[in-house]
């Protein structure tokens, strides 16, 4: 339970439920929630939360929001969770998001897709290159710290804007396959 001004966690990974009490203030970036046997993320009356690129999966619930309180969601991913993944968090509040909630989809930059994480029977919640929340997030949000980005766009979910956010590539098989080969300027006489 989380009371108070001026909250901020980031890089994470939450296991139980976390309530935002009243008045309270908190944010949460890069951060994973995974586990929780009620709500992942409950945020209470007149609380103010916001969520940067953080993963809820594999809850009881997801996110709920009471009324009152003031959420914002922006390049994350919400979906896979047991009961629902969103209880009364209006559509407006999430940006650039993917949600297993097909009404989410289509506005604000958000999409409703298989997130394509690369080992969940592992608890493994990175992308793979191939899925749809790679360079998906938010086109004015910083990107600087991930590898690369072709698009210019942060990834979707807890590991984006992080050293370890996926990388999508040219289609010319795994990037892992890649090589990079020097150019020389050929001198013909």
């Amino acid at each position: 339970s989380i009371s108070g001004p001026g909250h901020h966690f980031s890089d994470i990974v939450f296991t139980g439920n976390i309530t935002v009490n009243d008045k309270a203030v908190s944010n949460v970036t890069n951060s994973i929630f995974s586990g929780a046997t009620q709500n992942a993320i409950n945020a209470k009356t007149d609380a103010t939360v916001t969520l940067n690129n953080i993963t809820v999966t594999r809850n009881k619930t997801g996110i709920k929001a009471d009324t009152g309180s003031n959420i914002r969601i922006n390049n994350s991913i919400i979906t896979g969770n047991a009961t629902t993944d969103l209880v009364s968090v209006p559509a407006a509040v999430i940006r650039y998001s993917l949600t297993g909630d097909p009404a989410y989809a289509g506005a604000n930059g958000n999409i409703t897709a298989d997130p394509m994480f690369m080992n969940p029977a592992n608890s493994d919640w990175h992308l793979k290159p191939e899925s749809p929340a790679v360079d998906a997030g938010d086109p004015t949000a910083d990107y600087s710290r991930e590898p690369y980005s072709p698009t210019g766009r942060i990834n979707m979910g807890a590991y984006g804007n992080t050293p370890e956010a996926a990388t999508a590539h040219s289609g010319l098989g795994p990037a892992s396959q890649h090589m990079l080969i020097p150019w020389l300027p050929l001198l013909l006489e």
